[in-house]
Formats: structure tokens, sequence, C-alpha cells
């Protein structure tokens, strides 16, 4: 090294090694642009390949270049620092104060404020400057290449798209009613005597049954809507010893007159029903009446005597179903005897008495039933007297409301064989529209200048298309609007 000329190299370098950038060493002030370019050099990663104990690579900020690219660019700088000088350039550099020494790592620097450049400096500027852009370039390529969601490259999520179908909407709504035999009432008996014969709970009986048996003597159900309340028929008499000697009157005695009324009709119809007399329109009681009278009486194995006592009949509406028995046997027979119900199952539907809409008598309505079965009924009746609720509502929720009943008719008895009682649900219909464009609401999109839209999937874009809409229902909502058909795949936000 020329006297007197200041040897600028770092300390880890003037031993003639390769320097290295030791975090704990700064540079001396003054010291040039060469360290400057050499600390860019290793901030892109092309610092020198050996490190020395105790030095830290100065790591980019972003993605570092891969190995292979870094080996790459470090070769080309080895290559334009060997690259031969032309002849007579050297004398040139000295006389412009560019100091050599070799092909160190202070080659063509100048050496007192010169503004010649070496090779070296400019071939390594020049790396630099392309490992930033490569290593720019490769980092931006992965910010903007990450995975966005598909409606980016591939149009919206298949998951998160629905198709528009055509079908049918009902404001159907569901409400909880209770299966079973309707309400109870009680047989009673008139009879003097004792219970000797009652029969089975849960037993139906038709129309000429025994309900049960006093002193042995059954009593017998008949369909009607009026008791008897005196014995009816004409009992047999023997004929005289001695008969008159003169004809009887051509007008019979007022005392002769026969019977009539409302209980000859109800013994009338009912022996017309069993087989035992022709069908009849009179409410009289005839010659034939009293004959079909001894004849019923034969078939129950009493005395065919053609009375009826009242005691002997109960008259009912129609077939009852045993539910309860309120007596034992031995018991006195003048006593509540029997709790009976209708035979058919119903349906009976409490609801509030301020939300009775589509609930009315003739109403056809879906029940799912206890046993697993769906089946149909139809309302037969809806109450007007509002009851209290239920002792399960709090007043605290706001659920004490009056309550209605509804009794609703299974259209198949069959379909709740094996189950007597049981929670039904009641689906009640409700205003319908029929074949419709039917999107979720979830596809609705609220515009800022008003009203509705849906984005139509077309490809991999999509577009707003104005929609208007109609009936809203179980979570679907009716739309129209232009281009729009069956099919087509809008953005949905589930």
């Amino acid at each position: 090294m020329p006297e007197g000329q200041r040897d600028r190299r770092p300390r880890g370098a003037q031993g003639g090694g390769r320097a290295g950038f030791r975090t704990d060493d700064r540079p001396d002030e003054g010291e040039d642009r060469r360290q400057g370019l050499r600390t860019e050099a290793a901030a892109a990663g092309l610092g020198d390949r050996r490190e020395e104990p105790g030095c830290a690579r100065l790591r980019p900020q972003g993605r570092a270049v891969p190995q292979e690219q870094g080996r790459q660019v470090r070769r080309a700088v080895d290559r334009q620092v060997v690259r031969r000088r032309r002849p007579g350039a050297r004398r040139q550099e000295q006389r412009h104060g560019v100091h050599h020494e070799g092909d160190g790592p202070d080659a063509g620097v100048p050496a007192r404020g010169g503004r010649q450049v070496s090779s070296r400096r400019r071939a390594i500027t020049a790396v630099v400057a392309l490992a930033v852009v490569a290593g720019g370039g490769l980092a931006g390529f992965r910010y903007f290449d990450r995975p966005e969601k598909a409606v980016a490259a591939n149009g919206p999520d298949p998951a998160q798209t629905v198709e528009i179908t055509r079908t049918d909407l009902s404001q159907a709504r569901e409400v909880t009613g209770q299966l079973g035999y309707g309400g109870s009432s009680t047989i009673k008996s008139h009879a003097t005597g004792t219970i000797t014969w009652l029969p089975k709970a849960n037993t139906a009986m038709d129309r000429g049954d025994v309900l049960f048996r006093v002193d042995n003597k059954p009593v017998t159900l008949f369909y009607g809507s009026t008791p008897l309340f005196r014995a009816i028929g004409k009992a047999a008499t023997p004929p005289p010893a001695n008969p008159p000697a003169s004809p009887p009157p051509s007008n019979p005695p007022a005392n002769g007159k026969p019977l009539e009324g409302p209980d000859i009709r109800v013994v009338k119809e009912n022996l017309t029903a069993l087989g035992f007399l022709p069908k009849t329109t009179s409410d009289k009681l005839t010659t034939a009446t009293t004959k079909a009278i001894k004849e019923w009486q034969k078939s129950l194995d009493q005395e065919a005597t053609g009375v009826i006592d009242p005691t002997t009949v109960v008259v009912l509406p129609s077939a009852v179903r045993v539910d309860s028995i309120k007596a034992v046997l031995g018991d006195p027979a003048a006593a509540d005897l029997l709790g009976v119900t209708a035979t058919d199952q119903i349906v009976t539907l409490p609801f509030d008495a301020d939300d009775a809409a589509g609930i009315k008598a003739g109403v056809k309505v879906k029940l799912a039933l206890p046993n697993g079965k769906n089946s149909t009924g139809t309302i037969r009746s809806v109450s007007t007297d509002a009851t209290p609720p239920p002792d399960g509502d709090s007043p605290a929720d706001g659920n004490k409301k009056p309550q209605l009943i509804a009794t609703i008719s299974l259209d198949q008895q069959a379909a709740s064989k094996g189950v007597d009682t049981g929670p039904v649900q009641v689906t009640v219909p409700g205003p319908a529209r029929k074949d419709v464009l039917v999107v979720p609401v979830a596809a609705l999109l609220a515009l800022r200048e008003g009203g509705y839209a849906v984005q139509v999937v077309n490809g991999t874009t999509t577009s707003l298309v104005g929609v208007q809409t109609g009936m809203f229902a179980d979570g679907n909502v009716e739309i129209t609007g232009n281009g729009l058909a069956e099919g087509q795949k809008v953005v949905t936000t589930s």
C-alpha cells in the first residue's frame, strides 16, 4: 500500500481476508459508499456465503430469494469482478486517484475523492438492483397469488350459491294438539235392583248392545235424541170367557187411543235398524210395532211382553266407548255406572283466541300422529267461548292468553291404530301461491335506493338483478325479475 494512503478497508478485512459485516462493529465515519453497497447486497440475500463467528446475516424484510437464485447471482458478481481490464485502464485509473490492491475488496475504490467507479462496484450495483427487483417481484407474486375465495377465479363457492326453484309457497303454520276420544259423559241407571254385570273399559258399544245388567235383566243401548219416559207397547190380554153378545161400537173409547210421540219414533227407528220392523215414518204405536217389540225381547232371552220398560233402555246419540267403570258388581243400580266417550278418535286443538287465522269449521288440516304416521283431518267445530290459559303459562313471559278449542276429526281412523292418546302436530293451511320462482330470503340484497336484488352467477362473474318480492314463507321468498328463470344460481349468505 503506498505510503501515506489511508487503508479504507474495514477492520475485519485488513488482514487480507474477506470482509464480513459484524453486528457489533460500525464502519468508520467517512467510509465511502462501498460499504453501503455491500450492506444492500447483504440485505437482498447476496452476502458472502461464509459467515464469521459472531456475525449476523441481514435478512430481507420480505420473502428471501431462493438459494439457487442466490448462487446464480453470486456467480454473476464473480464473473463481473474477474473480468479482464482493458490495456492501459490501470494507468488511467491511477491518474484519477483510483487505488488498487489486487482484486481485494478495495479494488477500484477512489483513494481521495476520485469519481471513478470500478467494474466490481458497477456489477454489484446492477446485480443488487436485479436481486431487489427479483426479490420484490417474488414477494409481490406471493402476495397477489394468495388463494382467494372462489368468486375471484372460478365463480362463487358452490356452498354459497343456490338455484332458483319453481314451486308452491304456503303460509301454513303448525300447532300442537292432543289425540284422544273427546270428552267423557256418565251413564246412570234408574232401575231398582242390584248391578249383576258390567262391561270392560275400552269396549265399544253399538246400537242394541247390552250396557249392563240389573237383577240379571239387560239394559240395552238405543240411538236417538229423546229418552224413553214411559212404558211403550200394549200388553197382550187373554180373550174373555164369555164374549159380548153385541159387536163393539164403531168408535173406540177415548182411552183406547194408540200411543204416539217422539219416544215412540225412537223405538220404531231402532227396531227398524235392528231388523225387527219394516221402515216407517209414523210416530204412532201400531200392532206391527207391538209385534216387533216381542220379537226383539225374545232375541234377548227375555219374556215377550210386548211392552218396553223405560228403565231397560238407555238412549244415546250414537255408539260409545266405555272409558271408565264407576261402580262394582253388587252396587245398587240407581247410581252412576259408566263413563263413556265417542268411539272415533279426535284431535283437540287449543289455540290463542287472538290467533285464529285459518282455523274454522270445514278446513282440511294435516296431522302428524304420535305413532309416526301422517294423515289428514277436518276441523269439525271451533268453540266461541274463550277459556283461561293453561296453568303452565307464566304471566311474566306474556304467554297468558285466553284459549279457544278446535275439534278435528280424523279422515282415516285406522291411521291412529295402536295409540289412544298423545300429542299431534297439526298443520293449519294459510294463504298460498302456486308455481312461482323462489329463493331463500338470505339471497336478497337490499339496495341503497330501495328495493331488492339478487346476485346472479354468470360463469365466473356475477351480476345484480332487481327483483319484486311476493309471498314470504318458511324462510323462502317469491321473486320476479327480468331474465330470471328456474335453475339459475344466485349467491346467498348461507
